[in-house]
Formats: structure tokens, sequence, C-alpha cells
């Protein structure tokens, strides 16, 4: 069971922060994706143009998901920082 962190922003003029740190944390997560697929080694059946472009606009929800949960946690660390 995956428990989402509770949020460190207490003041609404602090959320500019916390928007901030969650998209860098979705930006550092999808180099890491980005990264990994180039680590591929060869190319598969179905490695078209629009495959492509699929995995692209995956790969951007997946990482979108993972920061906006903290689930790697680098933007609760960013934001502590930043306080």
């Amino acid at each position: 069971m995956i428990v989402s962190p509770k949020p460190l922003i207490a003041d609404p003029a602090d959320a500019a922060v916390g928007a901030a740190a969650s998209g860098f944390e979705a930006i550092f997560v999808r180099m890491m994706l980005k990264s990994m697929r180039e680590a591929s080694l060869g190319g598969g059946l179905l490695d078209g143009d629009g495959s492509q472009s699929f995995r692209d606009l995956q790969d951007s929800t997946v990482a979108d998901a993972v920061a906006k949960r903290g689930l790697l946690g680098f933007g609760r660390h960013i934001e502590a920082f930043a306080k």
C-alpha cells in the first residue's frame, strides 16, 4: 500500500514553491524515463513514429503522476530547502 505524503505547504503563498518543486520532479522523472528508453538493446517490431509519440506521451503522464504523488521525494526536499 502506497501512502501519499503530507504536503509541506501551510501558507497559500508557498503554493508557487510547491508547484515549481513538483514540476522539477516531473522533469527529472521524464529525463530518467527517456534515458531508460534510449538504453534499449534494440528496435522492436512496432518502433515507428506513432509508437514513439505514444511512448513520449505515456512517459510524460507517468512522470506527472509520480511528481504529483511525491513518490521520489525530490519535490519535498526542494520545498524544504526553499523555506
